[in-house]
C-alpha cells in the first residue's frame, strides 16, 4: 500500500499522560471521523488505538519509553492513503494539539474479460514507478482480485500515475502471460492512468490476450548432476525482459538434473536467470546469468553456467569525525531476496567484520547500542564503501568486496523548518507534495496545508532546492526533477535560525 509520511519532531512525553489531536481532510479541511490512529513502536508490542470521533479528535494514552526513541503514529481510514507521524518519545513533557492531515484516495474500477469473452481470473496490481534503493523501479502499489464477473475496484490509491497490470491464477491457461490492461507484455506498450486525489477513475476494461509463443529448452550443469536446494523451496529459473524485472518475468522449474522449460514464451530479448527460489528477486542475488534472444523458432539447448561462489568477510570501522572512541554500534547486512544476514557490534576502536556474506545484494542496518542506563544523545549515521553511500540504497558485494565499510557517528542536528508555498501571484499553495533537496543528503518530503503552509525537521544545514508538485510520486520520476530543479530559487538553511521561510514559485 502506498503511504505518505510527515516527519514533524515534537515535544516530549511523560509517563501517563496523553498525546492529543485532530485528522482532518487535507482537501475539504473538514474534520475525519472513524480514523484510526495507532502508535507503532518496537518497544510496545501490544497495539493500542484510538478513533476519532465526530470533530475528528483522538486521544492516545502512552507509556513512558524505556529510553528515548522515535514513535510513529499510524492513521488509517477507508477512502483514505494511510498517513504516518513520527514525535519523539522520551520524558519530560506531553503532546497536545496534533493536526494529522488524511488525503482522499483515488479508485480505477472497470471490469477484465479473457480472450473468449470470459470473466479473468488472476490478480490486478496498480503499478507505479518509484525509486527502490536508489533505482528507479515499476513496483506494485495496490492490488486486488476481478469478481465473478470480473468488475474489480483498485483502492486506497495516492495521487499519481499508475499502470494496470494483470498476473494469472496458477493452473490457469498459460498462455496468458502477465500483461498490461489496455496494452503489451511491457510498460512502453502501455498507456499510465493518472489519478487525482480522491477521484474514481471508472471504466478502464480490458480484453486479455493469448500469446502462443515459443519454447525455451536448457540446463544447468551440475558437478553431480544433482541440483540441491533449501528444505521446502523449488528452484526455478527465470527469463526476465527488459524494463520489468518484478513484473512479467517468466518462470520456469529446474528439476533435479538441472533441465527447465518455458512454454509460451513471445519472442524478444531477455535476462535468463537462475536458479532461483524467491521471487520477487534481485538481479545480481542470482548465481548465474547471460542474455539471451528468442526467435519464432524457440531456443534450445542453452546451457547456463552456474558458479559456487565463497562466502566473503567484510571488514570496516566506526568513526567520529572529531575523532576519539566512538560508542558502540550494531551493524547487520540483510540479503535482499533471502532471509539471510550477517551481523556484527562494532569493538572498542571502532572496528567490526561482518563474516559468512556471499556474493549478493545487502541492505545494511546501522543502531547505535543504547547504555543500559539510557539517555544517550542521539546520532546521525552515514555509512560508505568504496566510496559510495551505502546506506540508504545498500550495496552489492562481488566476489572481491570492494574495500572497508566505513561508518561516521555525528551528533544528530534538528533544524525545524517552517514555511509558505505561494504561487506566481502570492496565493497560497493547498495540498502540494514539496521536497527538499541537498546535495549529498536524502531528500526531505513533505506536504502544504489548506493554507499552503508546510514545516519538517532538516539534519543538515547548506543550500537546498525546493520541488513542487501535485502528488509525492513525481518525485520518483528523474525526468520532473530535471525539469523543474531550477523552479524556485536556492533555500539557505542556517543552523540556529527558525525563521519562517516563503517559497514563491515563478509564473509558468
Amino acid at each position: 500500500m502506498k503511504t505518505g509520511y510527515l516527519l514533524l519532531l515534537l515535544t516530549p512525553l511523560l509517563a501517563g499522560q496523553t498525546v492529543t489531536g485532530e485528522v482532518y481532510d487535507s482537501l475539504s479541511g473538514k474534520p475525519v471521523e472513524g480514523a484510526y490512529v495507532s502508535p507503532v513502536s518496537p518497544h510496545r508490542p501490544h497495539r493500542i488505538f484510538s478513533r476519532t470521533d465526530g470533530a475528528g479528535h483522538f486521544q492516545l494514552a502512552i507509556p513512558a519509553p524505556a529510553a528515548p526513541h522515535l514513535l510513529t503514529l499510524d492513521v488509517e481510514r477507508p477512502g483514505y492513503v494511510k498517513a504516518s507521524q513520527t514525535l519523539r518519545a522520551e520524558a519530560g513533557g506531553s503532546v497536545a494539539a496534533l493536526r494529522i492531515p488524511l488525503t482522499p484516495a483515488a479508485v480505477i474500477s472497470g471490469r477484465l474479460l479473457d480472450e473468449d469473452g470470459y470473466p479473468a481470473m488472476g490478480t490486478l496490481q496498480a503499478l507505479s514507478y518509484q525509486v527502490v534503493n536508489g533505482e528507479r523501479k515499476l513496483a506494485e502499489a495496490q492490488w486486488t482480485t476481478p469478481n465473478d464477473l470480473g468488475d474489480y475496484r483498485l483502492t486506497g490509491l495516492a495521487a499519481g500515475s499508475y499502470y494496470i497490470g494483470v498476473k494469472f491464477a496458477d493452473g490457469w491457461d498459460k498462455r496468458y502471460l502477465a500483461q498490461f490492461v489496455g496494452g503489451g507484455l511491457q510498460p512502453a506498450d502501455a498507456k499510465p492512468l493518472e489519478v487525482k486525489a480522491g477521484q474514481e477513475l471508472s471504466g478502464v476494461d480490458g480484453r486479455l490476450k493469448k500469446f502462443e509463443g515459443v519454447s525455451v529448452a536448457g540446463r544447468i550443469p551440475m558437478p553431480d548432476k544433482t541440483l540441491r536446494w533449501s528444505p521446502g523451496e523449488q528452484p526455478r529459473a527465470a527469463l526476465i525482459p527488459p524494463e520489468s524485472f518484478y513484473f512479467g518475468s517468466l518462470l520456469a522449474p529446474v528439476h533435479e538434473d538441472g533441465t527447465f522449460l518455458f512454454q509460451h514464451v513471445p519472442p524478444g530479448s531477455y535476462d535468463l536467470r537462475g536458479p532461483v527460489a524467491s521471487f520477487p528477486m534481485n538481479a545480481r542475488d542470482l548465481p548465474a546469468g547471460q542474455p539471451l534472444e528468442v526467435g519464432t523458432a524457440g531456443v534450445s539447448g542453452v546451457l547456463l553456467a552456474r558458479h559456487e561462489p565463497q562466502s566473503l568477510d567484510v571488514a570496516g570501522i566506526v568513526v567520529l569525525p572529531g575523532g576519539g572512541s566512538p560508542p558502540p554500534v550494531a551493524i547487520e547486512a540483510h540479503r535482499r531476496t533471502t532471509n539471510l544476514s550477517a551481523r556484527a557490534t562494532s569493538n572498542p576502536d571502532g572496528s567490526f567484520t561482518l563474516t559468512g556474506l556471499m556474493p549478493g545484494s545487502y541492505l545494511l542496518r546501522v543502531q547505535p547500542v543504547a547504555p543500559a542506563g539510557g539517555g544517550a544523545a542521539p546520532l546521525s549515521v552515514s555509512a560508505a564503501m568504496g566510496g559510495e553511500d551505502v546506506l540508504e540504497r545498500g550495496f552489492d558485494l562481488p566476489a572481491t568486496p570492494p574495500g572497508l565499510l566505513r561508518i561516521t557517528l555525528r551528533p544528530q542536528m534538528r533544524i525545524p523548518i517552517s514555511g509558505k508555498l505561494l504561487d506566481a501571484g502570492g496565493s497560497p499553495i493547498p495540498s502540494a507534495a514539496v521536497e527538499l533537496i541537498h546535495e549529498g543528503v536524502l531528500p526531505i518530503q513533505t506536504k502544504t496545508g489548506m493554507d499552503g503552509s508546510f514545516q519538517t525537521v532538516l539534519e543538515t544545514p547548506g543550500e537546498y532546492r525546493v520541488l513542487v508538485a501535485g502528488s509525492s510520486s513525481s518525485f520518483a520520476d528523474p525526468k520532473f526533477i530535471k525539469a523543474h530543479r531550477e523552479d524556485s530559487p536556492p533555500l539557505w538553511v542556517v543552523e540556529g535560525d527558525s525563521s519562517p521561510i516563503v517559497v514563491r514559485l515563478p509564473p509558468r
